[in-house]
């Protein structure tokens, strides 16, 4: 029987050492690899940005399943004087404004480890005194408290209400479509997703989905990293969340098994593509 020894915990040691500065040698890789693509974008004020916050706000699920897409939230772009990069988002509990690094630091990653992200910008470029404006209601509308109901009101926004909120102040229709929530697919999974609902929808209130703005036939794509211009079936979304863990982040969010959750929602899913989207939320 071979007897630990201090050579053998030193070794043990050095091997740690050695994988965990080969693994700080690749991030930093991965790390400036990112940094470099993200720098290569035409960042501009205006643009709208899509995101997955699959694990960051697991709740998130219930905007994508419902919308057939990979949106559960989205920001708009300000690129400062001094060439620095901001997101001004709706996120709980509030309006804000945020670097764009921490906005896509919520996002998922693809396989090479990038942040999957969509960019769009208005067909029509903003002019120099759209862009003021656009900044000026923006900053105006910080600290608007969050809309939790996903219903339209005067005095909460979501992330996709202050969006479609924003360029509407300026004399921008149609980034993001209101629709009465019965439109969107509320019963995917043959209703189970709705069981983790605590009230019951007003149906016939208008709602505005992040899809429905990233979407918008006013807006063309910049850069795609999530699927965007096709509605995705049930469980193509559900296996997606599945494999990636985002069901097991939405279970624990609910304080439920992750295997119950999975198994639950899994077995309502359907292969049939969601047809009942608005077909005007897309283009």
């Amino acid at each position: 029987m071979i007897n630990s020894s201090p050579l053998m915990k030193y070794t043990s040691l050095f091997n740690f050492n050695y994988l965990a500065a080969l693994f700080f040698f690749f991030t930093h890789i991965l790390t400036a690899q990112a940094n470099e693509l993200l720098r290569a974008i035409p960042w501009k004020t205006g643009q709208i940005i899509g995101i997955s916050e699959m694990h960051y706000a697991p709740f998130t699920f219930f905007y994508e399943a419902a919308t057939g897409s990979r949106y559960g939230h989205i920001g708009i772009i300000y690129r400062s004087e001094d060439n620095l990069l901001y997101v001004y988002e709706a996120n709980p509990p509030q309006v804000r404004r945020t670097t764009l690094q921490e906005f896509l630091s919520r996002t998922t990653k693809n396989p090479q480890g990038f942040p999957e992200f969509t960019l769009t910008e208005l067909n029509e470029p903003l002019s120099m005194r759209q862009e003021s404006e656009l900044l000026n209601v923006m900053n105006q509308m910080l600290g608007t408290r969050y809309n939790y109901t996903m219903v339209m009101n005067d005095k909460t926004v979501n992330c996709s209400e202050f969006i479609h909120k924003v360029f509407k102040k300026i004399g921008i229709d149609q980034i993001g479509i209101p629709e009465p929530l019965r439109n969107s697919n509320l019963t995917v999974f043959d209703g189970a997703l709705l069981k983790h609902w605590k009230k019951p929808l007003p149906l016939d209130d208008l709602a505005v989905s992040p899809f429905s703005v990233i979407s918008s036939p006013k807006t063309h794509i910049i850069s795609e990293g999530l699927p965007t211009g096709r509605v995705m079936s049930d469980a193509e979304i559900l296996e997606i969340w599945i494999k990636q863990g985002g069901i097991a982040d939405f279970a624990k969010l609910f304080k439920e098994n992750p295997r119950h959750c999975e198994l639950y929602l899994s077995s309502k899913s359907s292969n049939a593509p969601y047809r009942e989207y608005p077909k005007n939320w897309r283009q």
